[in-house]
């Protein structure tokens, strides 16, 4: 059963300068997919199927999350964040050996994207120490609310509609909430994770994918940052 929420159209009004940028993310996405999957030969490796699931899931929580924003659900949206975050950084780290990839599809390891990250800045301060430094920030920024919002906890609560009943307390009402161009804050983690999942996807399968789906994903990236800003 579906349930939609009475203040869909509210958001879907705040965010009406980002709702072509959403789908345009989306469908180029499922093209990059497409794509690969087509070039993939067989027998598949380990590093093919691991992206493919990645970049898959990747998709699925990008279109569930800013399905869920539009409905209002941000409390729900917010478990989503640490998730879609985690593709892109997958991807790197299998990128980076053959055999981890491996022992991930056969769930033999529990990964720890945090080093994947450690590592990352490390191998760019070789040849970017003022980016290192930028990227390294931005990761311990982010981490802790990411961290804190994948799990239950009262920073959901305040995303959750309340009404004063008669004797003045607050409740919480079903259905989501409209929080006009609050909407924006929580659609910008959605888009801002997207863009770098398809950067990424980009570089790692770079020989499987057109040039023009690459054109492409800098034209995206770019209405993403403007966007953003």
């Amino acid at each position: 059963m579906a349930f939609s929420s009475p203040h869909k159209a509210a958001n879907v009004a705040a965010l009406a300068d980002g709702m072509a940028l959403f789908e345009d993310m989306a469908r180029h996405h499922i093209d990059g997919i497409t794509q690969f999957g087509e070039a993939m030969t067989r027998p598949f490796n380990s590093f093919d199927t691991a992206t493919m699931h990645l970049g898959m899931h990747g998709y699925n929580l990008f279109e569930a999350g800013i399905d869920l924003v539009l409905q209002g659900r941000f409390d729900v949206a917010s478990y989503l964040y640490r998730s879609l975050r985690d593709c892109h950084d997958l991807v790197l780290l299998v990128g980076d050996d053959p055999e981890l990839a491996e022992r991930l599809l056969n769930d033999e390891i529990e990964v720890k994207v945090g080093d994947e990250k450690k590592a990352a800045v490390g191998r760019l301060r070789a040849t970017d120490a003022a980016a290192a430094a930028q990227w390294d920030r931005l990761f311990k920024s982010e981490n802790a609310e990411y961290q804190r919002l994948s799990h239950v906890g009262p920073g959901h609560f305040g995303m959750v509609l309340t009404l004063p009943d008669a004797n003045g307390d607050r409740f919480p009402v079903l259905g989501g909430m409209d929080a006009g161009e609050g909407s924006r804050a929580f659609a910008r983690v959605f888009v801002m994770n997207e863009a770098t999942l398809l950067l990424v996807l980009g570089m790692s399968w770079q020989d499987k994918l057109s040039a023009n789906w690459a054109d492409r994903t800098k034209v995206l990236v770019a209405r993403a940052a403007e966007w953003l800003s």
